[in-house]
């Protein structure tokens, strides 16, 4: 559910009249056949009123920090829908806004990302950093409006945005509504956001003022324009809540059977669907819970799996809820809390248990742990009814494209491999990568839809890459390469990979190998760390090509590539390629620090890490 909107009082009134009667002025101006356009002085009063000043410039800025692309395409498609009422409405990535303009706008709306544990997306670490600093900007004149992004099965969800409120707030900002935090499944709070902007404006308290502002905002209301689905007025065909059903061509283990790792290879038929990607696009994927999982805790629950809830408008068995709609291997932190919550009630015997033993200390707990195991260990009773108000609706599982249309046409491959642990009960499986690399076979369909990923794309001309992907962050580059070998076939390109093994793991070795002896792949460095007795890294590769690659950075103009873990590996790379600046650069540290900044400002240093 949305945030509770904060109470609008006498200033905001009066601050939101002049913003309304600013912002409809310049609709008036350009489109002279509005109904009952708003008189330029109908709010004002006072020369130095609030309202007066934001009459005479309304400046709102629209601010996104994106990762992935989603807080880039929610901002401009609200860039668009404000823009069709008002010209001064500006839209910036949150890497270019300098401070020092902020204070010139009466409102700041920022939509960002939280990404891995709590951590600004890459765009927006300078300007926090900035925010922290003692030459963060004075804000008194301002107003804020917040949306975070974020994926509650990460302990500091959102933290990002709740971060950014405070900052903004320290430097003295005041709150135009009510920070919103949207988990994957965005879109309706987005919605709910965009309505509560919407509610802001027309009071029950100006009716004079309300009556001319909501014959404008019915046109928003009723404009084919939706809000969180791109810059297009016409939507997809197929999107997040609208699936293709793609065919499954081929879905092919590619770790030797004796490999601890399982990966899967697996082809997508996306002919008519009229989905469009480009190599460093994400497609997602909706998948359903494992049917023996969702059984195992509505036994252990003493919940009856007929019973029936609603879900939506539909009604519906609670097992078949549980394997459609509502999430069950995904453990967040606000659904530990709300079990202890009902533990502490249905059993008193029991309580403190799961704070002591999962909230605690959550971010390890959920590494191996699933909703399976918080009943396990404290064992309640719950109706199927409170069961739902206790789980969060299912997400879609996104994954890395790993080819090129190009290349592939009317096909989308993805690499796929098993998530699973080991706890003190057993193991535990990733739902979407157990379904799809040990259920799904060829001839089965997936509900897909494709998320571009606009931060994390080759360049526009033919200048030198490299890329570092160990593991399944091959991914995106066998798609990089792939389109390369079309469009580019004279380009310089180098990869690094790596894995635990050599003979097990070695993914896509023979494409790897092709592209090698024809050329397109100009180096390919491999570290296989248990091939001995001394672990090798893709980090200890790039260090021994210290030289080469500085030349390549420095006089060839090369973009550097980054995919796979965020937690160990990319920060693990980030320090050693700041070595390998510092060094072969003869920098300092700070210096070295400004450089690969600058080369991320410039897109030449692009990351896609989860």
């Amino acid at each position: 559910m949305i945030e509770k909107i904060q109470t609008v009082g006498q200033n905001d009134l009066a601050w939101l009249n002049g913003y309304c009667a600013g912002l409809f002025d310049a609709r008036v101006n350009e489109k002279s056949d509005l109904a009952s356009p708003l008189s330029k002085h109908s709010a004002v009063n006072t020369e130095n009123s609030p309202e007066h000043q934001l009459e005479q410039a309304i400046n709102v800025a629209i601010i996104y920090g994106s990762q992935t692309g989603n807080a880039q395409s929610i901002a401009e498609s609200l860039h668009q829908r404000i823009n069709n009422y008002s010209n001064n409405v500006s839209i910036e990535n949150i890497a270019n806004v300098k401070a020092k303009t902020l204070n010139q706008y009466s409102l700041l709306v920022f939509v960002v990302s939280t990404h891995g544990e709590g951590e600004p997306p890459d765009d927006a670490i300078e300007f926090f950093e900035l925010l922290q600093s003692r030459r963060a900007p004075k804000l008194e004149a301002t107003k804020h409006a917040v949306l975070g992004l974020g994926d509650s099965s990460y302990e500091f969800f959102c933290e990002t945005g709740k971060q950014l409120e405070s900052l903004l707030i320290k430097a003295g900002s005041q709150s135009a509504i009510a920070r919103v935090d949207c988990d994957l499944d965005y879109n309706g709070k987005v919605d709910t956001w965009s309505e509560a902007l919407q509610a802001l404006i027309v009071t029950d308290n100006e009716k004079s003022q309300s009556q001319r502002v909501e014959q404008d905002v019915s046109v928003i209301q009723h404009s084919d324009i939706s809000l969180a689905k791109g810059l297009e007025t016409v939507e997809p065909r197929y999107n997040k809540q609208k699936p293709f059903s793609a065919e499954v061509l081929a879905n092919q283990r590619i770790t030797a059977a004796d490999s601890d790792k399982i990966v899967h290879h697996i082809e997508l038929l996306i002919e008519g669907s009229g989905l469009d990607y480009l190599p460093g696009d994400s497609v997602g994927i909706w998948v359903p819970n494992n049917e023996f999982l969702v059984n195992e805790i509505l036994n252990k629950l003493s919940i009856d799996s007929e019973q029936t809830i609603v879900i939506g408008n539909v009604e519906k068995s609670v097992e078949k809820a549980l394997i459609e709609d509502l999430e069950v291997t995904l453990l967040g932190k606000n659904v530990a809390e709300k079990y202890a919550a009902l533990v502490d009630l249905k059993a008193p015997a029991l309580s403190g248990v799961v704070e002591e033993h999962v909230i605690n200390n959550f971010s390890a707990y959920v590494n191996n742990h699933q909703l399976i195991d918080l009943i396990e260990l404290a064992p309640i009773q719950l109706s199927a009814t409170e069961l739902q108000e206790l789980l969060t609706p299912i997400k879609p599982r996104v994954y890395s494209i790993a080819s090129s249309l190009l290349a592939s046409p009317d096909e989308l491959h993805i690499t796929v491999k098993l998530d699973q642990s080991e706890n003190e009960q057993g193991f535990r499986y990733g739902a979407a990568s157990n379904y799809l690399t040990q259920q799904v076979q060829e001839e089965q369909t997936l509900e897909i839809y494709v998320e571009s990923n606009t931060r994390f794309k080759l360049p526009d001309n033919d200048s030198p890459v490299i890329m570092i992907g160990p593991g399944t962050g091959i991914a995106p580059f066998r798609g990089f390469l792939q389109q390369r070998s079309i469009l580019a076939p004279e380009s310089k390109n180098w990869l690094f990979f790596g894995n635990s093994f050599f003979n097990s793991e070695f993914l896509y070795q023979v494409e790897l190998q092709d592209y090698l002896q024809s050329g397109l792949l100009t180096y390919l460095d491999v570290a296989f760390s248990r091939d001995q007795e001394h672990k090798i890294y893709v980090q200890d590769k790039l260090l021994e090509s210290a030289e080469k690659i500085w030349i390549w950075l420095n006089e060839l103009n090369a973009s550097l590539y980054v995919c796979g873990d965020m937690k160990y590996m990319a920060k693990d790379v980030e320090a050693t390629l700041l070595e390998i600046i510092q060094k072969e650069g003869e920098l300092s540290e700070a210096d070295a620090k400004t450089y690969l900044k600058a080369l991320q400002k410039n897109k030449r240093y692009q990351r896609d890490v989860y």
